[in-house]
């Protein structure tokens, strides 16, 4: 048996390199037609290996084979599918110093349970979706609270779940403190919100997502500023985004698409890039595939109306088999960081995707740099420019420079970013459990 890293770099077929080599087996290195093989991690990293079926191992515990470099080309020439992985990538270990402390804040008892939180812009505090529709402003350690508003969304009684993604209510609110918007996320009819003005308590605008298979996604829609002034993108079909004035709906992006010009994606998640300029849509396409895609904010909203649709700016850079819902975060303005490695969501493994976002002006999809390291799973979450993953076991915290791991934080779980305040916020059991990186 032989470790593929100790494989020389120079390909067995003789061909100059132009990216890294792959290691094969021997009945791939000497095939004349393409096989169906499986990729093996070594647990060097995400170093793996490509193995036919009589040479896989049973278990991912199994023994590697001996392999062989090939050049890329000449790998994918002799590949007729996949049929799935073995073994685990290995995680890059760095300790550094950690405060691991988790401060319990209790909710008061008067609030009654909570359906989701906010965070709740420059003021500090976070916002609170009651039970009831009722939104307030509370600040951690304190026994009061501000009612905000009110909304009569909620979810349907019918509601189901699809797959094991459970449809739900939830909150977003602007950095300004002035906006909140309650939507229905994985529902499976009509995807419906509201937008509320926190200043006044009244409903600004009613916004549909579509009702096409919109339980697959939830409801696209994020806050954000742009020359002073904070705008709403969301969803207004299940293949179309717009963006509006939250304070009274006007639409920003007018424009008529016609057959040629409609996309036959479904819209997903949002995400926003720290300062406002690009944004990142986690959804997919027939038949089913994840297929993230980006786009310039600012030249959509000053320059093409279309360019959420088929800009110069547009990128589609990856597609995965039934992947899509996936951990997602902006690293900085020119880094995105996506979960799980590998192209089919039978077969992930955890790890980070890189997306290298430094030039959006070329060609219309202009293939993107992509980095990859091994470990974080969970949700994804970025602070100090460190990326921070939420696992099984807790909170990890990742250097996506060289993909070390610094940090755990032992049981705690965050579902929240608070960016103003650098905190990260889960409810449990009636309290907020926060914690800040040191």
């Amino acid at each position: 048996m032989n470790d593929p890293r100790g494989t020389t770099a120079t390909p067995a077929c003789g061909h100059d390199l132009t990216s890294a080599p792959v290691p094969v087996c021997e009945h791939l290195l000497t095939t004349t037609e393409p096989l169906y093989q499986y990729v093996q991690f070594t647990g060097d990293g995400t170093g793996q290996a490509r193995v036919c079926q009589d040479c896989v191992p049973p278990t991912d515990v199994g023994p590697m084979v001996r392999v062989t470099p090939l050049c890329a080309p000449c790998a994918d020439a002799v590949t007729r599918g996949l049929l799935g992985t073995r073994g685990h990538p290995g995680p890059v270990e760095r300790p550094r110093p950690t405060d691991p402390t988790v401060v319990r804040s209790p909710l008061p008892a008067a609030l009654g349970p909570v359906t989701d939180l906010a965070p709740g812009g420059r003021t500090g505090g976070w916002l609170l979706l009651l039970a009831d529709g009722t939104l307030v402003r509370w600040h951690p350690g304190d026994e009061h609270w501000q009612q905000l508003a009110r909304t009569t969304v909620a979810l349907p009684p019918d509601a189901r779940t699809w797959g094991s993604t459970a449809p739900v209510l939830r909150l977003h609110a602007s950095a300004d403190g002035r906006y909140a918007a309650v939507v229905q996320d994985h529902v499976g009819e009509e995807s419906l919100g509201q937008v509320l003005d926190l200043t006044t308590g009244a409903v600004t605008m009613n916004l549909s997502g579509g009702t096409y298979k919109t339980y697959t996604v939830p409801f696209s829609l994020a806050f954000t500023e742009h020359q002073g002034r904070t705008l709403l993108v969301h969803r207004t079909d299940w293949n179309r985004l717009d963006v509006s004035d939250p304070a009274d709906g006007t639409l920003l992006t007018a424009r008529d698409l016609d057959e040629d010009r409609s996309l036959d994606y479904f819209h997903g998640a949002l995400h926003l890039s720290p300062d406002g300029h690009r944004i990142a849509d986690d959804g997919w396409i027939w038949q089913p595939v994840g297929a993230p895609s980006l786009w310039s904010l600012h030249r959509w909203l000053t320059e093409n109306p279309y360019e959420s649709d088929d800009g110069p700016t547009r990128r589609d850079p990856l597609t995965a088999d039934y992947l899509w819902n996936r951990p997602t975060v902006w690293l900085d303005e020119n880094r995105l960081a996506l979960g799980g490695l590998g192209d089919d969501s039978a077969w992930l493994r955890p790890g980070a995707l890189v997306l290298h976002v430094d030039d959006l002006t070329g060609a219309l999809n202009t293939p993107l740099r992509l980095t990859a390291f091994a470990g974080p799973d969970g949700p994804f979450f970025c602070a100090d420019g460190l990326l921070l993953a939420s696992d099984g076991n807790g909170l990890t915290v990742w250097d996506p420079t060289d993909g070390a791991r610094l940090a755990t934080v032992l049981g705690f779980h965050p579902t929240h970013h608070h960016r103003h305040t650098g905190e990260l916020a889960a409810l449990v059991d009636g309290a907020l459990h926060r914690w800040t990186i040191n």
